[in-house]
């Protein structure tokens, strides 16, 4: 994610406002930088200053179904967020108004979107990678082996050239878009299924994984893992983010900080269930997840206006060409009908 958040601008001559008003932040004729969220329902919406939100569009209420939004990134002048509960399904838009939707071939449900040079990558449950340089087509390039069908990849992060994805009963995987290889590296210990025991994020040169009962590791490559000294807290980590400085990660009854991945201590201050960083901004999310509070510091946090109480999942900070007309996804494959109940009772 970007690294600095841009504070709202002051006392600017009008002539160039109203030039900055025509050729919008990146300098084109209607693009300009803003905040995406997405969640559950299909839940989009819009933000200029990452605090107060517009350009609202959903799909329905948040159910947990093929509707669910999980990541959202930036790609080629577009915000691409990607979800689903049968497939990775897909929404585009150049404008923040105007979206497509599509689903991903050959698909589970799309838990990372990275963009690395000039191709973004969707990271789907079953931790197949899905690549695409234009934005309208996918190739599906590789397929982890899991331990079992019921390890699945929950988030990812990218770093040193390559995507980590951590999830379901601690598979590490790592994905080389140089070699389209992937890597599946078991954390040991990791035999119950439980939320939030699955995050990653990168850092200073390292990731950082968080797995069940306490268990942290980390790697440079998403292979070789080191294992924190700090299991003993037997706290686990519920998100972790890098800060710029040091990772911070959220656990029950308040958060941990690490400069470096392996040496953790206890902060003095209650963070919400779920942290996520997005271009100098931090936005903690309780339940439901449209009560999500931001801060600037990690340490004042104040409630986010949510008037819509629209659920948010993930955040990020691009820039849009502002053209109306959303990239072009690829269809969703046509269901098959369902049986006829009577012709297959033999009435």
């Amino acid at each position: 994610m970007p690294s600095r958040h841009r504070a709202p601008s002051i006392a600017r001559p009008s002539i160039v406002l109203s030039l900055l008003a025509v050729l919008g932040a990146g300098g084109r004729a209607g693009a300009e930088e803003v905040f995406v969220a997405v969640g559950a329902g299909g839940h989009r919406m819009v933000s200029r200053d990452g605090i107060h939100w517009d350009r609202h569009a959903e799909w329905g209420k948040p159910g947990h179904d093929q509707n669910d939004l999980n990541v959202v990134t930036f790609f080629k002048g577009a915000a691409y967020a990607g979800g689903g509960f049968f497939s990775g399904r897909l929404a585009a838009t150049r404008d923040g108004v105007h979206w497509s939707d599509g689903v991903v071939p050959e698909s589970k449900p799309i838990f990372g979107l990275e963009v690395i040079g000039d191709a973004m990558y969707a990271v789907d449950l079953g931790g197949r990678v899905h690549v695409t340089t234009d934005g309208r087509t996918f190739k599906k390039v590789a397929s982890a082996t899991m331990p079992s069908r019921t390890h699945f990849i929950r988030q990812t992060a990218q770093g040193n050239g390559i995507i980590v994805g951590s999830g379901d009963f601690g598979p590490v995987i790592a994905f080389d878009p140089r070699t389209n290889e992937i890597t599946v590296t078991q954390m040991p210990d990791q035999t119950v299924k439980k939320p939030f025991s699955h995050p990653v994020a990168f850092g200073g040169g390292v990731f950082v994984i968080g797995g069940l009962d306490g268990s942290i590791a980390r790697t440079t490559d998403g292979v070789a893992l080191e294992y924190a000294d700090g299991k003993q807290a037997r706290v686990e980590m519920h998100s972790i983010v890098w800060t710029g400085a040091e990772f911070l990660a959220s656990a029950k009854g308040g958060g941990f900080r690490s400069q470096d991945g392996l040496t953790w201590t206890r902060v003095d201050r209650k963070l919400g269930r779920v942290v996520r960083g997005c271009n100098g901004l931090f936005y903690s999310r309780s339940w439901p997840a449209s009560h999500v509070s931001y801060s600037q510091d990690l340490s004042d946090w104040v409630p986010m206006p949510n008037e819509k109480k629209y659920w948010v999942s993930a955040v990020a900070f691009g820039q849009l060409s502002g053209e109306k007309t959303p990239p072009p996804l690829p269809a969703a494959a046509p269901r098959k009908p369902a049986p006829d109940r009577e012709k297959s009772a033999g009435r």
